[in-house]
């Protein structure tokens, strides 16, 4: 057993305890190393904007860009070699917070060029960065998403 100091107070950690800890954090970040750092996609996914998107004036209602943002970055990682699926089943990405910047109004119809790349990775997080682009070639939108990472086996 291995004392360990939390919170001012001392508690008793097992070896076993602590080195399933480990395996955790390495499994963690094995994924996290996976994913190449500041890489862009190689191609941009398209988004045509549908109806039910859109408010009765035809403009894109503010919270679907989220859903594009997401769109994106499943397909970046799919790009990079890593299906949705499969980063599910090793460690669980919750945003822990969102901002979209709007610059241009998305119309009906309008067919969307999302982009994103990961912005900053660090020990346990990962911030993605968005920019929709629409068929004109104007700026619609930009953001980021921050994610937590952890081992999805482990209870939280």
């Amino acid at each position: 057993m291995h004392q360990a100091a939390e919170g001012g107070q001392a508690s008793l950690v097992s070896t076993q305890d602590l080195l399933e800890a480990i395996d955790r954090y390495k499994r963690v970040r094995s994924v996290v190393e996976k994913i190449r750092y500041g890489q862009y996609c190689d191609r941009h996914t398209p988004i045509r904007v549908r109806y039910a998107e859109t408010d009765c004036m035809k403009v894109v209602y503010y919270a679907n860009y989220l859903i594009y943002f997401e769109v994106a970055r499943v397909e970046f990682l799919r790009q990079q070699g890593h299906a949705m699926s499969d980063v599910d089943q090793k460690v669980h990405m919750p945003v822990v917070e969102a901002v979209v910047r709007y610059h241009k109004p998305a119309l009906l119809d309008d067919l969307l060029q999302a982009r994103c790349w990961i912005a900053e990775r660090k020990r346990a997080s990962f911030r993605f960065g968005y920019e929709l682009v629409n068929d004109r070639g104007e700026r619609v939108a930009s953001g980021s998403t921050l994610h937590a990472c952890w081992d999805r086996r482990r209870p939280r």
